[in-house]
Protein backbone atom coordinates (compact mmCIF):
# COMPACT_ATOMS: atom_id res chain seq x y z
CA UNK A 1 0.00 0.00 0.00
CA UNK A 2 1.10 3.07 -0.91
CA UNK A 3 1.82 6.53 1.35
CA UNK A 4 1.79 10.01 0.60
CA UNK A 5 3.65 12.01 2.52
CA UNK A 6 4.63 15.61 2.93
CA UNK A 7 8.16 16.40 1.98
CA UNK A 8 8.00 18.98 5.48
CA UNK A 9 6.24 16.99 8.22
CA UNK A 10 7.23 16.70 11.39
CA UNK A 11 5.73 16.81 14.86
CA UNK A 12 2.57 19.17 15.47
CA UNK A 13 0.26 20.03 18.16
CA UNK A 14 -3.13 19.53 18.48
CA UNK A 15 -5.68 17.92 20.17
CA UNK A 16 -6.76 14.32 20.38
CA UNK A 17 -9.94 12.36 20.32
CA UNK A 18 -10.31 13.37 23.64
CA UNK A 19 -10.14 16.84 23.49
CA UNK A 20 -6.50 16.60 25.21
CA UNK A 21 -3.59 18.42 23.64
CA UNK A 22 -1.33 16.61 22.64
CA UNK A 23 2.04 15.92 20.52
CA UNK A 24 0.72 14.46 16.80
CA UNK A 25 3.61 12.81 15.31
CA UNK A 26 4.01 13.50 11.27
CA UNK A 27 0.99 10.88 9.71
CA UNK A 28 0.42 10.13 5.87
CA UNK A 29 -1.82 12.17 3.96
CA UNK A 30 -4.11 10.34 2.99
CA UNK A 31 -4.70 10.20 7.14
CA UNK A 32 -6.97 13.20 8.69
CA UNK A 33 -4.64 14.33 11.98
CA UNK A 34 -6.76 15.83 14.30
CA UNK A 35 -5.07 19.01 14.14
CA UNK A 36 -7.63 21.52 14.65
CA UNK A 37 -5.84 24.86 15.70
CA UNK A 38 -4.08 27.13 13.22
CA UNK A 39 -1.59 29.74 15.07
CA UNK A 40 1.57 30.25 14.41
CA UNK A 41 4.10 28.22 13.58
CA UNK A 42 8.19 27.77 13.77
CA UNK A 43 9.69 28.34 10.65
CA UNK A 44 11.14 25.34 9.07
CA UNK A 45 12.61 24.17 5.94
CA UNK A 46 10.46 23.51 2.66
CA UNK A 47 10.77 21.53 -0.81
CA UNK A 48 7.26 22.07 -1.68
CA UNK A 49 6.50 18.38 -2.47
CA UNK A 50 4.30 15.35 -1.60
CA UNK A 51 5.57 11.74 -2.14
CA UNK A 52 4.40 8.12 -2.17
CA UNK A 53 6.43 4.79 -2.04
CA UNK A 54 5.76 2.32 -4.96
CA UNK A 55 4.89 -1.40 -4.51
CA UNK A 56 8.76 -2.52 -4.52
CA UNK A 57 9.57 0.96 -2.72
CA UNK A 58 10.84 4.20 -3.80
CA UNK A 59 10.40 8.07 -3.03
CA UNK A 60 7.69 9.39 -6.26
CA UNK A 61 6.96 13.03 -6.58
CA UNK A 62 3.22 13.25 -6.34
CA UNK A 63 2.46 16.43 -5.98
CA UNK A 64 4.49 20.02 -7.17
CA UNK A 65 3.44 22.37 -4.97
CA UNK A 66 3.00 25.74 -7.19
CA UNK A 67 5.79 28.43 -6.48
CA UNK A 68 7.60 26.06 -4.46
CA UNK A 69 11.76 25.32 -4.63
CA UNK A 70 10.72 22.11 -6.38
CA UNK A 71 8.77 23.71 -9.08
CA UNK A 72 11.44 26.17 -9.90
CA UNK A 73 13.93 22.87 -10.12
CA UNK A 74 11.31 21.99 -12.61
CA UNK A 75 10.60 18.53 -10.67
CA UNK A 76 7.52 16.80 -12.49
CA UNK A 77 4.92 14.48 -11.02
CA UNK A 78 6.05 11.09 -11.11
CA UNK A 79 9.84 11.68 -11.04
CA UNK A 80 11.59 9.67 -8.69
CA UNK A 81 14.02 10.53 -6.44
CA UNK A 82 17.26 8.24 -5.77
CA UNK A 83 19.98 10.34 -3.68
CA UNK A 84 19.71 13.83 -1.95
CA UNK A 85 23.15 14.89 -1.28
CA UNK A 86 24.75 11.56 -1.75
CA UNK A 87 22.40 9.71 0.48
CA UNK A 88 20.66 7.00 -1.02
CA UNK A 89 16.63 7.11 -0.26
CA UNK A 90 14.46 4.14 -0.25
CA UNK A 91 11.07 5.56 0.99
CA UNK A 92 9.47 8.99 1.38
CA UNK A 93 10.19 8.79 4.91
CA UNK A 94 14.04 8.93 4.82
CA UNK A 95 13.39 12.08 3.00
CA UNK A 96 11.04 13.80 5.43
CA UNK A 97 13.98 12.98 7.74
CA UNK A 98 15.97 14.03 5.93
CA UNK A 99 14.53 17.96 4.96
CA UNK A 100 14.24 18.55 8.57
CA UNK A 101 17.98 17.81 9.19
CA UNK A 102 18.21 21.49 6.95
CA UNK A 103 17.17 25.16 7.43
CA UNK A 104 15.71 27.51 4.26
CA UNK A 105 18.44 28.62 2.18
CA UNK A 106 20.43 25.56 2.43
CA UNK A 107 20.75 23.71 -1.18
CA UNK A 108 20.03 20.26 -2.07
CA UNK A 109 21.58 17.99 -4.64
CA UNK A 110 18.66 16.27 -5.74
CA UNK A 111 19.39 13.31 -8.18
CA UNK A 112 15.79 11.64 -9.81
CA UNK A 113 15.20 9.44 -12.37
CA UNK A 114 12.28 10.73 -15.29
CA UNK A 115 11.35 8.56 -18.18
CA UNK A 116 14.46 5.86 -17.24
CA UNK A 117 17.18 8.87 -17.78
CA UNK A 118 18.47 9.63 -14.04
CA UNK A 119 19.21 13.52 -13.86
CA UNK A 120 20.41 15.98 -11.67
CA UNK A 121 18.81 19.48 -9.84
CA UNK A 122 20.45 21.78 -7.35
CA UNK A 123 17.03 22.89 -4.83
CA UNK A 124 17.21 25.64 -2.25
CA UNK A 125 15.20 25.60 0.60
CA UNK A 126 12.96 27.42 1.21
CA UNK A 127 10.61 28.70 4.14
CA UNK A 128 7.88 26.80 5.10
CA UNK A 129 4.67 29.06 3.81
CA UNK A 130 2.54 27.42 6.49
CA UNK A 131 -0.22 24.58 6.57
CA UNK A 132 -2.81 26.85 4.72
CA UNK A 133 -0.96 28.06 1.96
CA UNK A 134 0.59 24.89 1.36
CA UNK A 135 -3.18 24.03 0.77
CA UNK A 136 -3.97 27.02 -1.58
CA UNK A 137 -1.04 26.24 -3.84
CA UNK A 138 -2.48 22.99 -4.26
CA UNK A 139 -5.83 23.52 -4.65
CA UNK A 140 -6.62 27.15 -6.04
CA UNK A 141 -7.35 27.80 -9.71
CA UNK A 142 -8.02 24.10 -9.74
CA UNK A 143 -11.57 21.84 -10.17
CA UNK A 144 -12.59 20.88 -7.04
CA UNK A 145 -12.88 16.92 -7.18
CA UNK A 146 -16.28 14.94 -7.03
CA UNK A 147 -17.70 13.92 -4.06
CA UNK A 148 -18.97 10.93 -5.16
CA UNK A 149 -21.64 8.08 -3.30
CA UNK A 150 -21.29 9.83 0.14
CA UNK A 151 -23.58 7.86 3.04
CA UNK A 152 -26.50 10.17 3.18
CA UNK A 153 -26.58 11.97 6.99
CA UNK A 154 -28.64 14.92 6.05
CA UNK A 155 -29.94 16.28 2.97
CA UNK A 156 -28.89 15.14 -0.32
CA UNK A 157 -24.72 15.65 -1.39
CA UNK A 158 -24.53 15.72 -5.58
CA UNK A 159 -21.93 12.98 -6.61
CA UNK A 160 -21.07 15.31 -9.22
CA UNK A 161 -19.43 19.22 -8.46
CA UNK A 162 -21.15 20.30 -11.87
CA UNK A 163 -24.84 19.73 -10.28
CA UNK A 164 -24.10 22.39 -8.15
CA UNK A 165 -22.48 24.49 -11.19
CA UNK A 166 -23.91 28.37 -10.95
CA UNK A 167 -23.48 28.40 -6.98
CA UNK A 168 -20.99 29.33 -4.89
CA UNK A 169 -20.10 26.23 -2.45
CA UNK A 170 -18.38 25.66 0.94
CA UNK A 171 -16.84 22.32 0.96
CA UNK A 172 -16.76 21.35 4.95
CA UNK A 173 -14.87 18.65 6.00
CA UNK A 174 -15.01 17.86 9.72
CA UNK A 175 -15.62 15.16 12.56
CA UNK A 176 -17.57 14.62 15.91
CA UNK A 177 -14.41 14.54 17.98
CA UNK A 178 -13.43 17.52 16.52
CA UNK A 179 -13.02 20.41 18.76
CA UNK A 180 -12.51 23.02 15.77
CA UNK A 181 -14.65 21.81 13.60
CA UNK A 182 -16.84 22.29 16.26
CA UNK A 183 -15.72 25.51 17.33
CA UNK A 184 -16.32 26.76 13.43
CA UNK A 185 -19.78 24.86 12.68
CA UNK A 186 -21.59 27.96 14.24
CA UNK A 187 -20.01 29.93 11.27
CA UNK A 188 -20.76 27.57 8.55
CA UNK A 189 -24.70 27.80 9.42
CA UNK A 190 -24.73 31.39 10.02
CA UNK A 191 -23.18 32.27 6.20
CA UNK A 192 -25.83 29.39 5.27
CA UNK A 193 -28.85 31.04 6.74
CA UNK A 194 -27.32 34.49 5.74
CA UNK A 195 -26.15 33.66 2.44
CA UNK A 196 -28.44 30.29 0.98
CA UNK A 197 -30.96 32.44 -0.62
CA UNK A 198 -28.02 34.49 -2.77
CA UNK A 199 -26.71 31.08 -3.62
CA UNK A 200 -24.56 29.58 -1.18
CA UNK A 201 -24.30 26.19 -0.64
CA UNK A 202 -22.89 24.33 2.03
CA UNK A 203 -21.49 20.45 1.61
CA UNK A 204 -20.55 18.80 5.00
CA UNK A 205 -18.25 15.87 4.57
CA UNK A 206 -17.97 13.95 8.28
CA UNK A 207 -15.20 11.09 8.62
CA UNK A 208 -17.08 9.48 11.03
CA UNK A 209 -20.04 6.55 10.20
CA UNK A 210 -23.72 7.64 8.87
CA UNK A 211 -25.49 7.13 13.03
CA UNK A 212 -22.71 9.01 14.49
CA UNK A 213 -22.45 11.89 12.33
CA UNK A 214 -26.03 11.99 12.12
CA UNK A 215 -26.22 12.51 16.38
CA UNK A 216 -23.35 14.95 15.85
CA UNK A 217 -25.81 17.14 12.81
CA UNK A 218 -28.44 16.91 15.25
CA UNK A 219 -26.03 18.14 18.42
CA UNK A 220 -24.46 20.88 16.31
CA UNK A 221 -27.81 22.03 14.80
CA UNK A 222 -26.52 21.74 11.21
CA UNK A 223 -29.04 23.41 8.90
CA UNK A 224 -26.86 21.96 5.45
CA UNK A 225 -26.59 18.54 3.70
CA UNK A 226 -24.15 16.62 5.11
CA UNK A 227 -22.72 12.81 3.89
CA UNK A 228 -20.51 10.53 5.71
CA UNK A 229 -16.83 9.67 3.92
CA UNK A 230 -16.67 7.11 6.25
CA UNK A 231 -13.82 5.44 3.80
CA UNK A 232 -12.17 8.30 3.64
CA UNK A 233 -12.35 8.98 -0.75
CA UNK A 234 -13.31 12.54 -0.78
CA UNK A 235 -10.94 13.10 2.08
CA UNK A 236 -8.20 11.52 -0.08
CA UNK A 237 -9.43 13.38 -3.39
CA UNK A 238 -8.78 16.82 -1.25
CA UNK A 239 -5.85 15.52 0.16
CA UNK A 240 -7.19 17.07 3.11
CA UNK A 241 -4.29 16.21 6.08
CA UNK A 242 -6.25 18.36 8.68
CA UNK A 243 -9.58 18.72 9.80
CA UNK A 244 -11.59 21.38 9.87
CA UNK A 245 -10.35 21.53 6.53
CA UNK A 246 -12.62 24.25 4.30
CA UNK A 247 -12.91 25.05 0.91
CA UNK A 248 -14.04 27.50 -1.24
CA UNK A 249 -15.42 26.31 -4.72
CA UNK A 250 -16.84 29.04 -6.91
CA UNK A 251 -19.86 28.89 -9.76
CA UNK A 252 -17.52 27.45 -12.01
CA UNK A 253 -16.07 24.67 -10.07
CA UNK A 254 -12.83 25.63 -9.32
CA UNK A 255 -11.48 26.26 -5.78
CA UNK A 256 -11.05 29.74 -4.99
CA UNK A 257 -9.32 29.48 -1.54
CA UNK A 258 -8.87 27.04 1.34
CA UNK A 259 -9.73 27.09 5.27
CA UNK A 260 -7.50 24.80 7.94
CA UNK A 261 -7.90 24.34 10.97
CA UNK A 262 -10.34 27.07 13.44
CA UNK A 263 -8.64 30.97 13.00
CA UNK A 264 -11.74 33.39 14.38
CA UNK A 265 -8.97 36.09 12.40
CA UNK A 266 -9.76 34.33 9.22
CA UNK A 267 -13.71 34.59 9.66
CA UNK A 268 -14.07 37.81 8.52
CA UNK A 269 -11.87 37.72 5.12
CA UNK A 270 -13.10 34.19 4.44
CA UNK A 271 -17.05 35.60 4.19
CA UNK A 272 -16.39 38.83 2.62
CA UNK A 273 -14.14 36.22 -0.33
CA UNK A 274 -17.84 34.45 -0.53
CA UNK A 275 -19.30 37.51 -0.83
CA UNK A 276 -16.96 38.39 -3.91
CA UNK A 277 -17.77 35.30 -5.34
CA UNK A 278 -21.59 35.36 -5.35
CA UNK A 279 -21.44 39.00 -7.16
CA UNK A 280 -19.47 37.63 -10.03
Amino acid sequence: MSERLFAEDRLRVGWDRRGMLALLAALPVALVAPRVLAGPKAAKPWLGISMTSGPGGGVFVDVVFRKSPAARAHLKQGDMILRIDDVDLDEPRELVELVKRHKAGDELEVVFRRGGREKKATIELAEHPGHDEVMRLMHTGRRAPDPGALDPVQGKVPEKMKAMRGDVVLVDFFASWCVGCKALAPSLAGWYRKLGNKGLRVVGVSSDGPDTARKNVADWKIPYAVGSDGASAYQRAFKVSAIPAVFLVDKKGVVRDVMIGYDPSRLVAFEKTIVELLAE
